[in-house]
């Protein structure tokens, strides 16, 4: 099932969720029907976003009550419900945040919700020395440094494939040549087909890009005359609006990304797709039906077999080692 805020029914569940004031049933229901589709977890996500800064912006206050009573009868003149119930919504927080925002769809006036209806997706890593990774719907892989974000349209992947950059990330770039891989930052634009490598933009004349493999091609935003190009073991960086290139002297410069790596609400099978790239592994899901399932974890500096096992204690999988591979599947004495 897709979610669609504009159902009243959806807006009441996807609301008392983000106010926590579902049952463990509840919650266990709901979050099966998230992970159902990609849109449903942009939605949640998004909606979580925009709940907080409704919490920080100054707007006036709507009267729910009289909003969620003129939402019903809207709906019951319209047949689109069988009857109205008397509703207290003044003694069920999940219930005003309903209200509020299918005040939001009919009444847009009362009061003006910064963001809530942005078409833009924000990835914030935080400030624990971890690097966050993320893969995105075209295959690439994000690995952030703290204190990094990045945002692009939820049509990310249709017909571009844009974002911006605040703070410094890894990128490892699917290849398509009909739509190149663009990132955005303050003070330069970096365009690439497939390749991988590092973008650092924290502040002015704090720009950098390190190429480990392929080739970028960079742009100062302040200089249309400044270009280059860079391929794998040169670093481009920024001064004075130019743009130059030099020869990187550490191999070890990319190693960061792999020493405490931190996944958020991941699919096992980006996780396992990860962690192939980086140790050489080649680890196989038996079965289709795993590869959604979905876990918050982080490795800091583990083995290849520490790996494994944390994988299979969290989602219940067995594994067996093979000269050129690694094979998990369902255990036997997993909950059903």
């Amino acid at each position: 099932m897709k979610l669609n805020i504009n159902i009243p029914k959806h807006a009441e569940l996807i609301a008392k969720y983000i106010a926590e004031e579902m049952t463990s049933k509840e919650l266990v229901n709901f979050e099966a029907i998230v992970n159902m589709h990609i849109e449903n977890e942009l939605l949640i996500r998004e909606m979580k976003h925009d709940w907080k800064l409704m919490g920080s912006e100054k707007v006036k206050k709507p009267n729910v009550d009289k909003a969620w009573n003129s939402i019903l009868c809207k709906l019951e003149n319209e047949d689109l419900i069988a009857e109205t119930k008397a509703i207290p919504i003044y003694k069920m927080q999940w219930a005003q945040l309903a209200a509020a925002m299918l005040t939001i769809l009919i009444i847009s006036s009362v009061f003006l919700l910064s963001g809530i209806w942005s078409k833009d997706i924000i990835i914030q890593s935080s400030s624990d020395p971890s690097t966050m990774v993320e893969t995105l719907v075209d295959g690439s892989t994000i690995y952030l440094k703290p204190n990094t974000q990045i945002s692009f349209n939820h049509k990310f992947g249709e017909k571009n494939r844009k974002l911006n950059l605040n703070g410094e990330a890894f990128f490892d770039v699917t290849s398509n040549p009909n739509l190149p891989f663009e990132i955005v930052t303050k003070d330069a634009t970096v365009i690439v087909l497939g390749t991988s490598f590092t973008v650092k933009s924290l502040n002015q004349n704090n720009f950098e890009v390190v190429v480990e493999s392929g080739t970028v091609s960079i742009s100062s935003k302040t200089n249309d005359k400044s270009f280059l190009v860079a391929t794998a073991g040169e670093r481009v960086t920024l001064a004075n609006n130019q743009l130059t290139k030099s020869i990187v002297l550490d191999k070890s410069y990319h190693l960061w990304k792999t020493q405490r790596l931190h996944f958020k609400d991941e699919s096992i099978a980006n996780i396992i797709q990860v962690i192939n790239k980086n140790y050489k592994s080649n680890i196989i899901l038996n079965s289709p039906e795993l590869q959604n399932n979905r876990i918050t974890v982080t490795f800091y500096n583990n083995s290849l077999n520490s790996i494994v096992e944390v994988i299979c204690a969290a989602l219940s999988l067995e594994a067996q080692h093979t000269d050129n591979a690694i094979i998990l599947w369902q255990s036997s004495n997993a909950k059903r």
